[in-house]
Parts: C-alpha cells; structure tokens; sequence
C-alpha cells in the first residue's frame, strides 16, 4: 500500500479498502478473510466480513493467528490444550454472527506464528482480507497497528481496514487505491 492509503486507513472513522494492483491473469479471487484476536475492534472487523461475505455470497475464513505458552520440549496434550482454548475463545466470538448471516460458510484456521504472515498467506486469493485496528489514545489514535500496517504492506489482495471507533459505520466504506485515489462506497 502507498503512503496516501496507509494514511486514509490510519484517519478514517469508516472501514477503509484499500486495493492494490490488478491480480495476475488466470487468478481467480474467492472467499473473504478476516484476523480475529478478542478484542472489541475483532469483534467490529467480524461484522464487517461477514457483511461483506454475505453480500458476495462467498464463504468467510476466521484467522486467529497466536503463540503457544507451551515449551516445545512438553507433552503434546498441553499443546492440544492450548489449541482447543484458542478454538473455543474464537468459536464464542463467531456463534452470534454465524446466526445472523446463516448463509455464509464460516471456516476457522488457527495458525500458530506471527499474525500478519498467517493472514497475508491466508488470503493470498482471497476476495477481500478484514483486519481491525485498535487506535486507542491520542498518539495511537492516529496509527495503525502493527498487523493491519503489515497487511497493507503485503497482501496481495483487496484489504479492508476497521478502525475502532465508538460507533462504526459498517454500511459506508472509503476506498483507496495503491495510486492514491479516493473515495466513498455504499
């Protein structure tokens, strides 16, 4: 992503598209992405993708990239553990989306490794990836965190960025090219 997108996504109070180069011949885009983490903003970037997959009519794959507390010379069984909370919490998180848009297939992809590769990697055809962007405090406010900044700087696909915001407006979106061009989508 160029300066003038990453600068749009940092101030914008509306989930911001930014759309890079056009893909290669031959590839085909499908399916939508968004990371997950608990958060409040996760939780915004959840209903943006959702919309999004339900208006494609395509399916949504739930990337909760994280590390393990578990040193790697300890039993298998606290490593499954380990998976099997990190299922749940993001499984919780999903239930009342799934319930709202019953038509989009949802997949879960719980990716041990940094967050941004998990995501840039899961999204490389995708159609669209969704990540949020905490902007707490002044300062922080008026940048992006490290994995929506490392996603801009690397996917290969369309990526939307939903700030955290007291109140998020999820039906108008800015989009921004690589070019610099922007502008307002409903």
């Amino acid at each position: 992503a160029g300066f003038m997108s990453t600068q749009v996504a940092m101030h914008a109070d509306c989930p911001v598209v930014v759309v890079g180069a056009a893909p290669p011949d031959g590839i085909v885009r499908h399916g939508v992405v968004v990371g997950v983490d608990g958060s409040a903003v996760s939780d915004q970037a959840l209903c943006y993708a959702f919309e999004q997959a339900s208006s494609r009519r395509t399916g949504l794959e739930i990337v909760h990239a994280w590390w393990s507390t578990v040193p790697a010379g300890l039993t298998n069984e606290l490593r499954l553990g380990q998976v099997a909370e990190e299922r749940l919490a993001v499984s919780e998180s999903v239930v009342g989306w799934s319930e709202r848009f019953s038509d989009v297939t949802v997949r879960q992809h719980l990716p041990l490794g940094p967050a941004v590769f998990a995501l840039v990697e899961t999204a490389k055809y995708a159609e669209l990836l969704v990540v949020g962007s905490r902007g707490q405090g002044r300062l922080r406010a008026v940048l992006l965190g490290s994995v929506s900044h490392g996603v801009l700087q690397h996917a290969t696909c369309p990526v939307a960025v939903v700030r955290q915001a007291s109140a998020v407006d999820t039906h108008r979106e800015m989009v921004s090219t690589s070019a610099g061009s922007t502008g307002f989508a409903t």
